[in-house]
């Protein structure tokens, strides 16, 4: 029988999971997944992955090797990786909502940087409509290339929160989240402007959700956590089992990974 392949690709979710060495094959999901259909993996996932970095990873990977499987977990949608300028390096800062880590994190430029970006450039309305696009045009390029993928939401990344938003002329806007306030100004902007906003998003969410996902209208991996990893902030070992057989019953009910 020939050896199935499987591209794993994703943060720290998927990198390994807050897990020691030693407990990885036991307890990590690629590894799981991987052993249950006997496949070779290959796993590029980078903890701290920003979506903008896992996008660009897979598609480099991807157009010219070919997969039974890849395997695509997006990340939090605030996450930045920002780059230097000197001598062309391409090592990787990472930004978000804490302290940066990374390639040259602790001097003084960086954390400037970090503070400001965190302050007035973390656009999260943006950053969503960015991740969906992101998705949308790659589940584009693997159609084209008939490579089979799965999705993996890592995060709500405010999923839910726009699934049932409403609006008429009579009530205006209902069922808006505490969240979804903070995201968009309903306090200072007219209703039509803001129900564009709104419709924007929700016609990208419909497109989105026709993909192919595990969990898009399910919790992401970390908010169906129920334990935590080694490192007691990372979903545990009964989180990615459970984890798993959702993966392995969305694969077995597409005819993904079957075996011969």
């Amino acid at each position: 029988m020939i050896e199935k392949k499987i591209l794993f690709d994703g943060c720290s979710f998927t990198a390994n999971n807050g897990f020691q060495l030693e407990n990885q094959a036991k307890f990590h999901w690629p590894h799981l997944v991987s052993n249950h259909y006997q496949a070779e993996f290959k796993n590029l996932a980078i903890g701290g992955s920003s979506n903008t970095a896992i996008f660009n990873r897979v598609v480099e990977h991807t157009t010219s090797t070919g997969y039974d499987l890849v395997v695509v977990q997006w990340s939090e949608i605030s996450r930045y990786w920002a780059y230097h300028s000197n001598h062309n390096v391409d090592d990787f800062t990472i930004i978000g909502s804490w302290e940066p880590t990374g390639f040259c994190y602790n001097n003084t430029e960086t954390q400037q940087y970090a503070k400001l970006h965190q302050t007035y450039f973390d656009n999260h309305y943006v950053n969503l409509r960015q991740w969906m696009c992101q998705s949308i045009a790659l589940a584009g390029l693997f159609d084209s290339q008939n490579q089979p993928y799965v999705f993996v939401k890592g995060f709500e990344n405010y999923v839910k929160d726009f699934n049932h938003i409403e609006y008429s002329a009579d009530t205006g806007f209902v069922n808006l989240s505490s969240d979804v306030q903070r995201l968009l100004d309903f306090d200072h902007r007219p209703d039509d402007y803001m129900l564009r906003k709104v419709t924007e998003i929700q016609t990208l969410l419909t497109r989105t959700k026709q993909l192919n996902w595990i969990n898009f209208d399910l919790p992401g991996f970390y908010d169906s956590a129920v334990d935590r990893a080694d490192d007691q902030m990372h979903p545990g070992p009964v989180s990615n089992s459970n984890f798993t057989k959702q993966f392995i019953s969305y694969c077995d009910r597409k005819h993904l990974l079957t075996h011969d």
